[in-house]
């Protein structure tokens, strides 16, 4: 859902007159909440319901991982990580999108008609 602002983002700042349309920096805002309510919440959400749901009734409730093959242990193995490793790249972008969207608000019409 994120992915819409981003792109519409990319083409209103090719063009300096696009920038100070209001658009400009409410598509700033719209991206970061979007980005977080679907990449950090939604994400971490889906991460918190793997770890306490798969996991512990895999390997704790129901004691099932010692007759589980070893190819499906290293494949949840490995998609837990890369899960949480998706999780991680995604907080470090929401870093990146909100200090551009602070930028962006920082920025008066001044500033922008100079660029």
């Amino acid at each position: 859902a994120s992915t819409i602002f981003y792109n519409l983002n990319h083409f209103l700042s090719i063009d300096p007159k696009l920038k100070n349309l209001w658009v400009y920096k409410a598509n700033g805002i719209l991206l970061a909440v979007s980005f977080f309510i679907f990449r950090i919440a939604f994400n971490g959400y889906n991460l918190y319901l793997m770890a306490t749901h798969s996991w512990w009734h895999l390997a704790v409730k129901r004691k099932m991982w010692r007759t589980e093959p070893m190819s499906k242990k290293v494949l949840c193995t490995t998609l837990s990580f890369l899960a949480v490793g998706h999780v991680m790249i995604n907080f470090v972008w929401f870093a990146f999108i909100v200090r551009a969207a602070r930028r962006k608000l920082s920025r008066d019409n001044k500033e922008l008609k100079a660029s």
